[in-house]
């Protein structure tokens, strides 16, 4: 696969009351030429107060395709915008704002369902997570059937199809 043809990188927001935002404007920040493109699936208006707070100078592009993530993210961090039924506050976790993260790890699991990839290392790429959490949410899609138990080699196969074919 060429490097134009890699799918961009993508990073969930984690827990809103959390430090992900920090993490991903940071990396965002020290991007350079070798830094692949990638995008974070969070809410736009807590990016920017983040920023407000950091005191650091961070344009945002809301993402309606991650495809566009390339051609965006030299001037912006693209945010594939995802709503908080109430605003966060930093270190204080919020019931409410659940949902928020669950969907965002919906969307990773769309992510291995288009791509065809389950493994571990896979999701803490693209999702930029640690590795516990990365197995934690392959447990998790091997329990809902999305993938299958590892083979004798570590492989898994990705039990759901690819939501854009026809079959």
């Amino acid at each position: 696969m060429s490097a134009a043809a890699t799918p961009p990188l993508v990073l969930t927001m984690g827990e809103p009351a959390g430090i992900g935002g920090e993490i991903a404007l940071m990396a965002w920040r020290a991007r350079g030429s070798g830094t692949p493109p990638f995008f974070m699936i969070d809410n736009p208006p807590r990016l920017a107060d983040l920023c407000r707070r950091l005191d650091w100078a961070v344009p945002l592009a809301t993402l309606a395709d991650p495809a566009d993530t390339p051609a965006l993210f030299g001037d912006a961090l693209p945010v594939l915008p995802i709503e908080l039924p109430t605003p966060p506050r930093p270190g204080a976790l919020d019931a409410a704002n659940a949902g928020a993260v669950i969907e965002a790890i919906d969307r990773a699991i769309d992510l291995v369902s288009r791509e065809r990839k389950a493994s571990t290392s896979f999701i803490q790429r693209h999702l930029q997570i640690g590795y516990n959490r990365a197995a934690r949410i392959i447990e998790q899609m091997e329990a809902e059937g999305v993938v299958s138990k590892a083979n004798h080699v570590g492989k898994r196969e990705v039990l759901t199809r690819d939501p854009g074919d026809d079959y």
